[in-house]
């Protein structure tokens, strides 16, 4: 026996239908877009281009990844981890903190060389824009200047967003203001407060 559908009912089926496939797009697009926006952890690489005199004793991305930068234009120790969204979007910055030190040449072959504080920097900084996440390039230049691009091309290869030896390279550059000390009093406290929430809730990692 045929069951036979209503002009209402079968109005109301393929309605159903519609919103029922309407929903699954939704699910589905919603989906990829956040596993688009799913963070991707990167290493981070210094460069410094003051040249063969200076050097940069310490960094730190937003108050936390630390390292330093060699006299002779680093690029070669790489620190993990920073997380970078899959897709760039404009509003992309970092906090940068550096301490730039003059080196301090000694004339007796016993005695080891010495560096000289010349500034503590702070700058945010706008993270270049970029086709996919890679290794974050954090560049220092004089005058307390510094840029970040993401690329996996190395600073000394052809392709590299800033090329080696070009003065122009520090026109697109932050300015960093100049502090005291690369972290107030208020913000150890915190760090300190932070610290003793992650022991008692992790527990002692050391």
């Amino acid at each position: 026996m045929k069951i036979m559908f209503s002009n209402l009912l079968r109005q109301r089926f393929f309605l159903l239908l519609i919103v029922a496939g309407f929903a699954i797009w939704i699910l589905i697009s919603t989906s990829k877009n956040v596993a688009a926006e799913d963070p991707v952890p990167v290493v981070v690489v210094g460069v410094q281009h003051l040249g063969g005199e200076y050097l940069i004793e310490r960094f730190y991305i937003d108050k936390r990844i630390g390292d330093s930068v060699g006299e002779y234009g680093g690029g070669g120790s790489e620190r993990c981890c920073v997380t970078l969204p899959k897709k760039w979007n404009p509003n992309l910055e970092a906090e940068v903190r550096w301490e730039v030190r003059k080196i301090i040449r000694s004339s007796n072959p016993s005695v080891p060389d010495s560096a000289n504080v010349i500034a503590i920097y702070k700058a945010n900084v706008p993270i270049e824009k970029y086709k996919k996440p890679a290794s974050f390039w954090v560049h220092f230049f004089s005058d307390g200047k510094v840029r970040i691009v993401v690329t996996p091309i190395s600073f000394e290869v052809d392709g590299h967003p800033i090329i080696w030896g070009d003065i122009k390279s520090s026109d697109l550059a932050s300015k960093g203001k100049i502090l005291n000390d690369f972290f107030s009093t208020e913000e150890i406290s915190e760090f300190v407060r932070q610290a003793d929430i992650d022991k008692r809730e992790y527990g002692d990692l050391r």
